[in-house]
């Protein structure tokens, strides 16, 4: 396999090995130490901990530390302070096992040292007994790559399953703070509608229990395919009795009747869902 990125690609016929950069390109995470304070480095040798970091993510998965910042990377200064080994258990901790094999852990603490100098060039890397080990085959390389794969497949599967959990828990915790914020309601009639004409001959029920609103917070539990169809049924039905106003807002109408004896009187009557395919409409006088 051949992995390149030539974006910021130089010759080194033109610029020499030895020559030092200033310029700070590359993607963070890769980024040798030295170009993360902002030093003069060696092109050849922030490419080998390119090479490292890039090593270590096939590996692993996951990058071996944020940044090479031995100023903002509590685990980079590890390598800087020259505690590996609490490094590697670290890894090994989190994966639960030991993530690299000796031969390996030593070929990448090499690469990831701080001083540049120290790190190996490519003549040593290929010299190094990780690479002097037995190839896999094609067969085997295969294998584990579909064995990844399934693994990734069954992570995302229950990545799934945890979010619509979390879902439904979400639902829950909403209705339980909508019944809090309501408070208890009376069932007062209950029965299916799927047409406006059901609609209006519930709503016809609701004008019974307007003069004990205060007392009992009546509530009218049913079933619709559609909550805009008990909407504008009871907004034609308090029209047809003889309300003044009608001020309606998503899944709320406020209703306000003005009689000649009694003065002004202000409805309120509030839509919501109760459960997946059950509604409530929740009734209450504002006043008159």
């Amino acid at each position: 396999a051949l992995i390149s990125d030539l974006g910021y690609a130089k010759s080194l016929l033109a610029v020499g090995p030895e020559t030092l950069c200033k310029d700070k390109v590359g993607t963070d995470r890769y980024m040798s130490p030295e170009l993360q304070l902002g030093l003069p480095y060696s092109h050849v040798s922030a490419d080998i901990f390119a090479l490292g970091v890039t090593l270590f993510m096939m590996v692993a998965c996951h990058p071996p530390f944020a940044s090479a910042s031995p100023i903002e990377s509590e685990h980079y200064k590890l390598f800087k302070d020259h505690q590996e080994t609490t490094y590697w258990s670290m890894i090994t901790a989190l994966h639960k096992k030991p993530l690299c094999t000796p031969h390996l852990t030593h070929l990448l603490t090499l690469i990831f040292q701080f001083e540049p100098k120290m790190r190996p060039s490519l003549s040593e890397i290929k010299a190094h007994p990780w690479l002097a080990g037995e190839v896999p085959t094609h067969e085997e390389i295969s294998s584990d790559f579909d064995s990844r794969q399934g693994k990734a497949l069954a992570m995302r599967k229950e990545e799934a399953k945890v979010r619509k959990i979390q879902k439904a828990n979400k639902k829950k915790l909403e209705e339980s703070d909508r019944k809090k914020k309501h408070g208890a309601h009376m069932v007062t009639k209950s029965g299916g509608i799927e047409t406006a004409a059901h609609a209006l001959d519930l709503v016809k029920h609701t004008r019974k229990e307007l003069g004990c609103v205060e007392l009992h917070k009546p509530t009218l539990l049913f079933s619709a395919e559609d909550v805009e169809i008990i909407e504008s049924s009871l907004a034609g039905y308090f029209l047809s009795c003889a309300a003044t106003t009608i001020n309606t807002k998503k899944h709320q109408l406020e209703i306000t009747y003005v009689k000649p004896k009694s003065g002004e009187m202000k409805i309120k009557v509030e839509i919501f869902q109760a459960e997946e395919s059950l509604f409530c409409i929740s009734m209450s006088r504002c006043y008159g």
